[in-house]
């Protein structure tokens, strides 16, 4: 009886050892894209001409728009 308690005892451990394991990773993943994501974004507003704006919405139905005025008649090239 003792052995077959032991490997439970040791199969119950090992489960909620992986389960651990699977969250820390996920979270990791899900970090690293947030950072990303971060990134991204400040070198869009960064890279942005006066005028421009960003608008962000989440919660996740991502998405990103992004608003760049046109240039006049005479501040065109050519």
């Amino acid at each position: 009886m003792d052995i077959v308690t032991w490997g439970w005892i040791g199969l119950a451990v090992v489960a909620k050892a992986g389960t651990v394991s699977a969250l820390w990773i996920r979270l990791q993943w899900r970090v690293r894209q947030e950072q990303a994501r971060g990134e991204t974004l400040v070198a869009l507003v960064s890279a942005l001409p006066a005028g421009g704006q960003v608008r962000e919405r989440r919660a996740d139905g991502s998405c990103c728009t992004l608003t760049v005025p046109s240039r006049k008649d005479d501040e065109r090239r050519g």
